[in-house]
């Protein structure tokens, strides 16, 4: 494509009245120039073919995605929003699935959003709930894509589609207790009514299951979420000593315990202590056995930060890294795939997608990724 020969048809095609035909130009350039990583210049003509074609939902969806990349959430959000708008308008939902979720991959969120709105509406097509359960996992919420799962089985939709997704949220969420319930379920064994009761009842708690066996640290650790349980919010100028406290309570418990530091930084993370997860983490010496386990919940949090290239070089470290669970090797080969994507390093990103695809080829949504990957390989 030469984007300046078509730029220069959409303006003459505008000069003359054809707005549509200048519109279907400048889409052409859009897209070229964020495929380029030029997002601005992309953004300035999307906005351009919008006021040409006020009505195409496509042209919106373009106009998110450019914003989302720039981090302009909030114009991100209104593009996304009269897009919705347009397809409800127009019952192009099903049209524009495919293409929505290929330019939104990186944005989970804005994901999650453009599907809650559809199930407001319609809450008859199955694959609705099934996209929005991958943007709340996309999250690593795996209680509420559980929840969504479970609506999805009562839309009717394939079970084939539904259950892998779910049997990964259940284990995820480390309620690996659900499990059974799901296979009677898959066998014919158990109706739908009582997995659902089954699956809905208090969810394993991921910081008992993780903290130390130790009772006394144990013990620690239900004390400070019980005081900051209800004080995090309301009065955050009470949580600093409460952790000084605890720290010099729990300090000789850890020194000794790598494990022990590892499981009270999950903790941390859990009740939305996010920095203070972070110093433990960094005291998990290399000789330690869950040393790359907590490299792998560093990278998670950088992730979750937007710190993509600290999170880059942890997954990479794991990557390389010998005595590696398959575990945490997995989880880091896919993590490495969302962060090449984001950072528009798509050759990088199908490297890692390949390395997984040999090791674990059923992993998460890698089949989803795959596909991703191949479709903009193709229209390069």
């Amino acid at each position: 494509m030469r984007p300046k020969e078509v730029f220069q048809q959409a303006r003459i095609a505008e000069d003359t009245g054809n707005a549509r035909e200048a519109c279907t130009h400048y889409a052409s350039v859009a897209r070229f120039l964020a495929k380029s990583g030029k997002y601005a210049e992309a953004r300035v003509v999307w906005e351009r073919a919008i006021l040409l074609v006020s009505d195409s939902a496509r042209l919106f969806l373009g106009l998110a995605s450019c914003a989302a990349r720039m981090k302009d959430d909030e114009a991100a959000r209104e593009a996304l929003q009269r897009f919705t708008k347009l397809v409800i308008q127009k019952k192009q939902v099903t049209q524009y699935r495919d293409r929505l979720e290929s330019d939104l991959a990186p944005f989970p969120l804005l994901r999650q959003w453009y599907y809650e709105k559809i199930l407001e509406i319609d809450r008859t097509d199955p694959e609705n709930f099934v996209n929005l359960a991958k943007a709340w996992m996309a999250q690593e919420k795996w209680g509420e894509a559980q929840r969504v799962l479970l609506d999805a089985l009562k839309a009717k939709a394939p079970q084939g589609n539904v259950l892998p997704i779910l049997r990964s949220s259940l284990e995820e969420r480390h309620f690996r207790e659900g499990l059974p319930h799901l296979e009677r379920f898959a066998k014919g064994e158990l109706p739908l009514g009582d997995l659902i009761l089954l699956l809905q009842n208090p969810l394993t708690d991921l910081r008992k299951r993780s903290v130390s066996e130790e009772k006394s640290l144990g013990a620690l650790i239900e004390a400070l979420e019980e005081e900051i349980g209800i004080e995090l919010e309301e009065k955050p100028d009470q949580i600093d000593p409460l952790l000084k406290e605890f720290r010099q309570k729990s300090e000789g418990l850890l020194a000794s315990d790598p494990k022990a530091r590892f499981d009270m930084a999950v903790a941390f993370r859990e009740m939305g202590l996010v920095q203070e997860a972070l110093e433990e983490l960094k005291k998990v010496s290399e000789s330690a056995s869950c040393f790359f386990e907590a490299q792998c919940l560093m990278g998670e949090i950088f992730f979750q930060q937007g710190s993509l290239l600290s999170a880059l070089e942890v997954y990479q470290l794991c990557r390389r890294g010998r005595d590696v669970s398959p575990e945490v090797r997995h989880e880091s080969l896919y993590q490495l795939v969302l962060i090449y994507f984001q950072l528009g390093d798509h050759k990088q990103a199908n490297g890692a997608v390949q390395e997984l695809e040999k090791v674990a080829p059923e992993y998460r949504d890698l089949k989803h990724w795959k596909s991703i990957l191949r479709e903009m390989q193709e229209r390069g």
